[in-house]
């Protein structure tokens, strides 16, 4: 795995950097050729540590933030290698199925593997043409972290979404063309 580590306002020592590579090594056998970018930034008294991990058309990310770079690792590789397990079936091109099917995982317990989630429940409603202020009002109404409407100049699909800072951030659908 081709592995990429970008700072801000932090510095990684070659201790750090070392346990990256050895932890990454671990979910190396889930991949055919992968990257990994990895962002550390400190922030006042907390350091944040950001993975993506890419890998033919996929991409698995991760963040924590905590007091200490060290804690956040193992935090991490385990979001990213439950997102693994949890899309097995669509990414069966890409990812060694031997090796998901061991269940030998490295930072998740089988425990954590046995919460899989499942879907509870089913909604239809109609999209409303609206402006990207309308769709904002809209969703600060609803109970949702998210909203979805057709804009109305470009009649495009996009999703509203509340970010964990507290910002709102828009999706949009460039291409609606449904491919099987």
């Amino acid at each position: 795995m081709k592995l990429t580590v970008h700072t801000k306002n932090y510095s990684v020592n070659p201790k750090l950097q070392g346990i990256l590579e050895k932890k990454l090594e671990k979910l190396d056998k889930y991949f055919n050729d992968a990257s990994c970018n990895i962002v550390c930034t400190r922030v006042g008294t907390t350091e944040k540590m950001e993975v993506t991990i890419t890998s033919g058309g996929h991409a698995f990310r991760a963040q924590e933030e905590n007091r200490s770079m060290y804690s956040n690792i193992d935090v991490v590789l385990a979001k990213i290698e439950r997102q693994i397990v949890k899309n097995k079936e669509k990414l069966e091109s890409v990812v060694r199925r031997e090796a998901v099917d061991k269940r030998d995982f490295a930072f998740i317990s089988k425990k954590q593997m046995s919460m899989a989630a499942e879907v509870v429940k089913n909604k239809t409603f109609d999209i409303k043409l609206l402006t990207d202020e309308e769709a904002e009002l809209g969703l600060g109404t609803l109970d949702h972290n998210f909203f979805i409407y057709a804009d109305s100049k470009t009649k495009g699909v996009k999703v509203m979404y509340r970010r964990a800072d507290g910002n709102v951030g828009v999706i949009e659908i460039a291409n609606a063309t449904l491919v099987r």
